[in-house]
Formats: structure tokens, sequence, C-alpha cells
């Protein structure tokens, strides 16, 4: 049996302090873990407060006064965010059918 040195025998146990090794994902486990989460979720993509902005801002260059309520707001902001995940499924398959697996802008223009 070694023996073991006074500094080891009056070491505090609790003192010594386990160091976790960070694993490195393989390229694509962090953007597949976000694209699960967002499917599974319901919410909604862009927020709440910079979509009335947008909408605000782009109803003020027709130089009328218009008001939206909350209801008719929500609506508008699924409407545009469906149409939005519409047109990039539409380029992902244009993507895969051209034999790629990267979304480029010319899938988008199809």
């Amino acid at each position: 049996m070694p023996m073991s040195t006074e500094a080891e025998s009056t070491q505090d146990p609790e003192a010594v302090t386990s160091v976790r090794r960070k694993y490195k994902l393989k390229k694509g486990t962090k953007t597949l873990r976000e694209m699960r989460r967002y499917q599974k979720s319901t919410d909604l993509l862009v927020q709440r407060a910079p979509f009335r902005r947008l909408v605000q801002e782009i109803t003020q260059d027709s130089n009328v006064s218009i008001s939206y309520k909350k209801e008719a707001m929500q609506a508008l902001q699924v409407a545009a965010e469906d149409y939005v995940v519409e047109r990039f499924q539409q380029g992902i398959d244009n993507a895969i059918f051209a034999g790629r697996t990267t979304l480029q802008a010319k899938d988008l223009r199809h």
C-alpha cells in the first residue's frame, strides 16, 4: 500500500472540484435541435411588437390613419408567418430537386 503524503491526507475532499469536459457536437446537431424545437412549438416565430411596428410602418406609407384590433394583428401575423414558412418549404423542395442540401436564394425565386 503506497504511503500518502501529508499534503494529500490534509486535503479537503470537497475542495477538489471535478472538471467537466465539454463535448464537441457533430456538425448540424445544434441546428437539428433548433429545428425540432420550432416544429414542436405552436408559438409565433416573430415577436408581436416588432411585427406590429413593421405593419404600422408599411401602412404609414399610404397616408391613412389605420388602427388594428389585437385579433386582426394576430391573424395578419399568423398568415404572414404561414406564407414565409410555405415559401421556405418550396425552396427546400427546389434545392432537393437540384440535388443540393443547402438552400440558396435562387431556390426561393422559383
